[in-house]
């Protein structure tokens, strides 16, 4: 097979998804013969679809050792760096990709995407309207054109670039669908709603307000849970939707300070059934520094209801979360921005003093405690707004969604020792599971395991043979060449 023919099939297997067959095809054997670089180039992208940077990276520097400004093998140099966040290097190896190529619409996309990892989202703008123009046949531009028009606040422009992108898309069951199809929703209810865009507003802020963005949180569990979580690699980290959280009063909080919205939670006319209205997906966690604190280890860190005697766990936060985001999108490597705050983040919880109505959010500087409650306020003037105005059941139970997706970042004052962080996942974005061991039947995603993020592991004060545990964890975590801290709190229990 001459080396057009090698290159004609190794483009259409890329086309076709099949990677594999591509890094069969392309043996290094074959490639040390040919020496083309348009060859190790197309080697390079399978090895990019495949998630093996290495050799993604292997083939490219070859394929620019023969041609340095080969396009397709600068545009893939450039992802390993923006894979790194190396997004200086990046830039430079996508536009030389261009210089090449001034037609390759997927630099340019990319482009867009590392301005808006830069936040200069004119500069992504730019980008993403130019690789539309390079390649209006290819979705992925439109989706990531319409994300920062979202987030921008341009409804109207930002619904134009959804539909489109659903509108060229081939693979409807895409991430990026579901995003694209829930955001559209969005906008639509704000479009024909007043109330639903102003309560959004405000739900956005709020959000804004409690958004937790430091290196670690701490997860408290019974001991057997921990095993499994740390020992087993296969394990995975559990999320229940929001009505299924143990306190029963969990989501109520927010309610009961908004007194006016009992009339959406309870129907004025007895005799017609209420709309369910669902709910976002809570993991229930604390910050860092809550790692081996007496009080938590009473509550929460048990085993067979016997206190102190479980573990606490603390995670990196932004790995898990990209762990969360390559589940997401694994199939789905660069092309559309993984931006996605307002489905996947963690948030301080705020308590609720009802004495004087007012809030407490541990670790929040006085200024944002004070933006809280304006924003607060404003909520409930709107909700009051909207009780009093003739609406439907549509409209009560899209305000009661809205509402859910910030509810459980309420508990009462009672609580406030906590210091509580909640990771709030979307409903929309995985598969949701069902524990038919129980009645009901209990709805949670369990989208990854945590056993690469874990920073450090607090036995507790009661933990049964703790010194043994800790080397057992130890030793276990070190041959998967993971080094969390471990430690055997020494707190005195009674």
């Amino acid at each position: 097979m001459t080396s057009e023919e090698l290159l004609d099939k190794a483009k259409a297997l890329n086309d076709e998804k099949k990677y594999q067959e591509v890094i069969d095809l392309l043996t290094d054997k074959l490639l040390d013969e040919k020496q083309k670089s348009e060859l190790y180039a197309e080697k390079a992208k399978a090895y990019w679809r495949l998630n093996n940077y290495k050799l993604c990276e292997v083939n490219a520097d070859k394929a620019l050792k023969i041609e340095p400004e080969n396009a397709t093998a600068l545009h893939y140099k450039g992802n390993i760096f923006w894979s790194l966040r190396q997004f200086e290097n990046a830039k430079e190896y996508y536009k030389r990709a261009i210089g090449k190529n001034p037609e390759l619409w997927g630099s340019y996309d990319a482009l867009g995407i590392v301005y808006e990892n830069l936040n200069q989202y004119d500069k992504a703008i730019e980008f993403y309207k130019v690789a539309i123009k390079k390649g209006p046949e290819n979705p992925e531009p439109y989706y990531n054109l319409a994300n920062i028009y979202y987030r921008r606040k341009n409804f109207e422009q930002a619904a134009e670039q959804y539909k489109t992108y659903l509108s060229v898309v081939s693979n409807h069951k895409s991430a990026f669908v579901s995003i694209a199809k829930t955001r559209l929703d969005e906008i639509n209810k704000i479009a024909v709603d007043d109330f639903y865009g102003r309560v959004k507003k405000i739900v956005a802020e709020i959000k804004k307000i409690l958004l937790y963005q430091e290196k670690c949180v701490t997860h408290y569990t019974t001991f057997s849970a921990s095993h499994i979580l740390l020992l087993d690699e296969k394990s995975t980290f559990r999320l229940s939707e929001g009505t299924f959280l143990n306190d029963s009063s969990e989501g109520r909080v927010l309610f009961d300070y908004l007194p006016s919205l009992n009339k959406l939670t309870i129907s004025p006319n007895k005799a017609e059934a209420r709309p369910f209205a669902a709910k976002p997906f809570i993991g229930s966690l604390v910050s860092e520094d809550q790692y081996d604190d007496l009080t938590l280890w009473r509550m929460y860190g048990k085993e067979d209801d016997e206190e102190a005697k479980g573990c606490a766990i603390t995670i990196e936060r932004e790995k898990l979360l990209n762990a969360f985001k390559s589940v997401l999108f694994k199939d789905e490597k660069l092309e559309g921005s993984t931006n996605i705050d307002e489905e996947l983040s963690f948030y301080r919880v705020a308590y609720l003093r009802k004495s004087d109505n007012s809030f407490k959010v541990p670790g929040l500087k006085q200024e944002g405690q004070e933006k809280l409650l304006k924003a607060m306020e404003q909520l409930s003037d709107v909700i009051t707004n909207f009780v009093k105005s003739d609406f439907s059941q549509e409209q009560k139970k899209n305000i009661e969604e809205l509402l859910n997706s910030v509810a459980y970042l309420f508990k009462t004052y009672a609580y406030q020792y906590e210091n509580e962080v909640r990771l709030v996942v979307h409903r929309s974005l995985f598969e949701r599971q069902l524990n038919e061991n129980l009645t009901p039947p209990k709805v949670f995603i369990s989208p990854t395991g945590i056993r690469p993020f874990v920073a450090k592991i607090t036995l507790g004060p009661r933990m049964p043979k703790a010194e043994e545990w800790a080397a057992a964890f130890h030793y276990n975590l070190n041959k998967s060449n993971l080094n969390p801290e471990i430690y055997i709190s020494q707190l005195p229990f009674k």
